[in-house]
C-alpha cells in the first residue's frame, strides 16, 4: 500500500512524495517534467523509462540514492522522474524527501529560465549580420553550470559551487578562443593580473 503524503507545486512544477508500507515502510519522491521548460531529450528518455540517463545529470544529484524512476505515473501529467528510499532502512524521512525535491525543483527552474533567456538573446541578435556566430552549445552549458552553482550556493554546498564554477571557467576559455578569437596567452595573462589585483595593498 502507499499514501500520498505531499503533493504541491514548488518553483513552478509539481512534486509528490508517497509513503509505502509494504514490504516495509519507506518513501518515494517524484518531480514532474514539462516539454515547454525541459530539454526534448529529457522527455524522450522519460518515455523510454531510462532512469539511468537522469541519474547521470547534475540537476537530479539531490535525490537520495539517485534516480530510480522515469516514466508516467498516470497522475497529473505524463512525465515524471523520481527516487525511492527502500534501501535506506528508514534512514531517510519524509521531510528529507520533500527537501530534496524542493532543491531539485529550484535547480530546474533556474536552468529553464537561464536557457529561455539565452535563447531570447540569441534570437534578438539574429538580425545583426556583422555579429560573429556564437557557439550556442557552449553558452548553454555555461548557463547550466552557473545555474547549478547558484542553486548549490543557496543550499550551502560549497564543494559543488567550486566544481561548477571551475567547469564554467574551462568552457568560457574555450568560447573565448574558438568563437571570439582571443589568444590563449591573453587569457592566461588576464588570470595572472586578476590574482595580482586581488591581493591586499601590503602584498
Amino acid at each position: 500500500m502507499k499514501d500520498v503524503v505531499f503533493n504541491e507545486i514548488v518553483s513552478g512544477r509539481r512534486i509528490m512524495v508517497f509513503k509505502h508500507t509494504k514490504p516495509w515502510p519507506y518513501y518515494a519522491g517524484y518531480i514532474q517534467l514539462y516539454p515547454l521548460d525541459d530539454p526534448a531529450e529529457w522527455i524522450t528518455q522519460v518515455n523510454n523509462r531510462n532512469e539511468d540517463y537522469f541519474d547521470r545529470l547534475d540537476e537530479f544529484s539531490d535525490f537520495p540514492y539517485g534516480v530510480t524512476y522515469a516514466g508516467n505515473l498516470g497522475i497529473d501529467g505524463e512525465w515524471w522522474v523520481g527516487f525511492d528510499t527502500s534501501s535506506a532502512s528508514g534512514d531517510i524521512d519524509e521531510e528529507e524527501c520533500i527537501d530534496a525535491l524542493k532543491a531539485t525543483a529550484l535547480t530546474l527552474k533556474i536552468r529553464a529560465n537561464a536557457v529561455k533567456e539565452a535563447v531570447a538573446n540569441l534570437k534578438n541578435e539574429e538580425d545583426q549580420p556583422d555579429e560573429k556566430p556564437k557557439n550556442v552549445g557552449l553558452l548553454l552549458e555555461m548557463l547550466t553550470d552557473l545555474a547549478y552553482a547558484d542553486t548549490a550556493n543557496k543550499c550551502d554546498e560549497k564543494n559543488k559551487v567550486e566544481q561548477k564554477l571551475s567547469d564554467v571557467g574551462d568552457k568560457l576559455a574555450q568560447y573565448l578562443v574558438k568563437d571570439l578569437g582571443v589568444n590563449p596567452t591573453d587569457i592566461a595573462l588576464y588570470a595572472m593580473l586578476k590574482v595580482v589585483l586581488d591581493k591586499n595593498e601590503e602584498d
